[in-house]
């Protein structure tokens, strides 16, 4: 198994030994489900991914699963079909050291110049000093905030990454228990993988000294307002963002067309993984709490999000396996159940005063 971080989690998402040397690459890869043998690729022309399925310069259409392909190749193209259902997700991305992580709602919905951002615990966890053999607490942030810089945005005016790193703060982690934090967070439920930040989100925000005023309550506020997006269902279309940490698109914000796999072909493939003796196998199946996917993604794209096909968020990319059950499979864990966990913190009374 591997995270998307940049360690062993989801950079080490999908970490492939390379024969011959010590290269490590995630690969959350090719696309076709547990029943079906037939890749739905389309063959990529840039020179350094000839003849990898995985990359792909730019799909035909998003209409079916998809290799990796770089969201800036749409910026000139676009009539592309492709380009309103990625460019209105990519607009949400954030880069961390680490990993990737999204704005959870857009820039008008924002609360005193002040939005909400996800990304995976293990990307974060590499801010948090993590007990040795204890469990880590539930933590919901105490006020004042405290304020760092952490994410740059992608800005599709300027063809990539702003070179503004905005003011954050931590708000909640939920309860990881002492084994999942383990040999490099290998055993980590998707379920416990999430993290909530508030980011200053204006045209002021232009160093990491802008202030903003904003209260446990205002964040109440902005939770609830998420809680609406539209969930996918069996065999929907959704989009995995993020930017990977290997050649040839490290750093480049790049999406990949998944598919929700149902209850049935999920159980199938965690059941191959089990034979082929992939960590994904080991680590119980949880529908109820996590996205199980047929797609791909790379190391660095942890804490990336799913999008719906409205361009919502709805999952944080989190874990993959390494072998493919014929295709690759993504695991993200359910954003709707982050917005629960935070609402009900946030609602438990003087608990987190």
């Amino acid at each position: 198994m591997r995270l998307i971080l940049s360690r062993r989690r989801m950079q080490g998402y999908f970490v492939l030994r390379v024969l011959g040397g010590l290269i490590w690459g995630l690969v959350l890869g090719w696309m076709s489900s547990c029943a079906e043998e037939d890749g739905v690729l389309v063959a990529g022309d840039e020179d350094s991914t000839e003849g990898d399925e995985r990359y792909v310069s730019l799909p035909e259409n998003c209409s079916e699963v998809t290799a990796l392909f770089p969201v800036e190749n749409l910026l000139s193209e676009t009539d592309h079909p492709c380009s309103d259902w990625v460019l209105t997700s990519a607009r949400q991305l954030l880069q961390v050291d680490h990993g990737s992580a999204f704005r959870w709602g857009s820039s008008s919905e924002s609360v005193h110049g002040a939005s909400l951002v996800v990304t995976a615990l293990h990307v974060a966890l590499n801010e948090i000093s993590v007990p040795d053999d204890e469990d880590l607490p539930e933590w919901l942030a105490e006020e004042p905030l405290t304020q760092e810089c952490l994410f740059t945005a992608w800005d599709d005016t300027q063809g990539g990454l702003s070179q503004t790193a905005l003011p954050s703060a931590k708000i909640y982690h939920p309860f990881l228990p002492a084994e999942q934090s383990e040999n490099g967070f290998l055993h980590l439920l998707p379920k416990n993988d999430q993290t909530l930040f508030v980011m200053a989100w204006s045209d002021e925000a232009d160093s990491c000294s802008t202030q903003w005023s904003l209260t446990l309550s205002d964040i109440s506020s902005l939770v609830k307002g998420r809680l609406q997006a539209r969930q996918p269902v069996a065999d929907e279309l959704v989009l995995l963002l993020g930017f990977p940490r290997e050649a040839p698109w490290e750093g480049r914000l790049s999406a990949a067309v998944g598919r929700v796999l149902s209850e049935k072909e999920a159980e199938e493939c965690h059941q191959r993984l089990q034979a082929l003796d992939d960590e994904e196998g080991a680590i119980p199946l949880d529908l109820e709490n996590e996205w199980f996917l047929e797609g791909l993604a790379l190391g660095g794209m942890s804490g990336g999000g799913v999008f719906n096909q409205q361009g919502q968020p709805v999952g944080i990319l989190v874990r993959g396996a390494e072998q493919q059950v014929p295709g690759w499979i993504a695991r993200a864990s359910k954003l709707n159940l982050l917005g629960e966990r935070v609402q009900h913190a946030l609602e438990s009374g003087d608990d987190w005063e």
